[in-house]
């Protein structure tokens, strides 16, 4: 008979803000004698805690916020105690803050990406050992596929590639951050775009807008009475003017269908413009604060008939934000060319600055009367209820020129607005 061989730990316990737990498996041999326990100790400050023969967990809870602690394993039988299994040395603390400052390099039709990071601005306590990318691609259905995961340590610099990269994809990577006591919060995303379809539209705030004429008639942009849906995603970094995101004006050339930030005196609001059976309605709405600040937001604005009364419902990310006051939208003229990032009456003070993308305008049964939810792109032909609806027009981009994908010869033409790589 001998000692026993020593333990298979993991070495890597969980740690938590005061407390450690930690794991392993019966060592290979026994000696020829049954363990009679297992001895956790720690070496500073010393102290030991013993485990029946049968445990493969401890929990260790009382000690000191951020301390360091270093301990060992052994297993014991009548003979005497085995060799040492070693746990890492962990601090005792919180998880630390996500990473900061991530980008991605963006090159043309390139199969890998740059990814760099600075460190969180606080560790948890504990100090930062490892990232953690994530890499998860979209195809032109946005739909995910498999992630790719690449763990780094942290030495300097913080950065790394990450390839192969399909062109026909986009990619969202997040890096984390990890201590002792485990993983960060995901780092805020940044994307490696597929650059067959290179993102959203750029308007400088001065001069750029985009013009969509109309080029079928009869008109379906002359929506009378049914259900509709125009809906885009846009980001603002800041709010210097009061911007138009799209406007559209009658045959009589009266604005008649339009949405925009404007000072209503006390704060910006949104204000939507539409035509009902008793004129021109205009309702403000809601807060700059809540799309202010450089993330991408989803705006939908609904038309959305209801027995004897039609209501236009303002959807935000997804939630509702708002619903008309005027029951009786009523769409009795035909709208002219459908202006995106300028009133349709150009006016300096009016243009919008920041990024759109994925301008869509549909009529036909409201796609979006309940339990809203942003779609896939594209957006195609949608059956319900027997009804079709229509898409009228799919504003995305080439490359070099605007194109309405939806079929129906819209013409959109380019004033002078840049693309941009960004886009939800």
């Amino acid at each position: 008979m001998s000692v026993p061989s020593k333990p298979n730990v993991y070495v890597q316990p969980l740690v938590e803000y005061d407390r450690i737990t930690f794991w392993w498996l019966p060592p290979e041999s026994d000696g020829g004698s049954p363990l009679t326990s297992y001895v956790l100790e720690c070496q500073s400050p010393p102290f030991t805690r013993t485990f029946d023969p049968s445990a493969t967990e401890a929990f260790v809870p009382n000690l000191s916020p951020f301390t360091q602690y270093s301990f060992t394993l052994k297993a014991t039988n009548v003979i005497g105690d085995s060799e040492l299994a070693y746990f890492d040395t962990v601090t005792t603390g919180f998880r630390p803050d996500p990473p900061t400052s991530v980008s991605a390099s963006q090159e043309f039709f390139t199969t890998s990406s740059l990814i760099s990071w600075n460190p969180p601005l606080y560790d948890g306590g504990s100090p930062v050992f490892d990232y953690v990318v994530t890499a998860k691609a979209f195809g032109l259905s946005n739909i995910p596929v498999p992630e790719k995961d690449l763990f780094l340590s942290t030495e300097q610099p913080l950065q790394t590639s990450i390839y192969p990269l399909d062109v026909t994809n986009d990619y969202k990577v997040t890096v984390q951050a990890i201590n002792s006591c485990g993983y960060s919060r995901m780092s805020k995303a940044v994307w490696i775009y597929n650059l067959e379809h290179p993102g959203s539209l750029f308007f400088n705030g001065s001069s750029n807008y985009c013009a969509v004429t109309d080029a079928t008639q009869p008109s379906p942009f002359t929506l009378s009475t049914t259900d509709f849906t125009v809906e885009l995603f846009f980001k603002l970094d800041t709010l210097t003017n009061t911007p138009y995101f799209f406007s559209s004006a009658s045959s009589s050339f009266v604005e008649a269908f339009s949405l925009q930030l404007q000072n209503t005196g006390s704060e910006y609001q949104f204000v939507l413009k539409y035509p009902s059976a008793s004129g021109i309605e205009v309702e403000a709405f809601g807060s700059e604060a809540d799309v202010i600040g450089g993330d991408w937001h989803h705006i939908a604005i609904v038309g959305e008939t209801q027995i004897a009364e039609r209501f236009i419902n303002i959807y935000l990310d997804g939630v509702f934000y708002h619903k008309t006051t005027s029951p009786s939208y009523s769409f009795t003229e035909t709208l002219l060319d459908f202006t995106i990032g300028q009133k349709s009456s150009p006016t300096p003070s009016c243009n919008f600055e920041g990024y759109i993308s994925n301008i869509r305008f549909v009529s036909g049964l409201a796609v979006y009367i309940s339990d809203y939810s942003i779609p896939n792109i594209p957006l195609g032909v949608i059956g319900g209820s027997g009804i079709q609806t229509e898409l009228l027009m799919n504003m995305i981009d080439v490359g070099t020129f605007l194109e309405d994908s939806s079929g129906l010869n819209r013409t959109i033409t380019n004033f002078s607005v840049e693309f941009s790589l960004q886009h939800p």
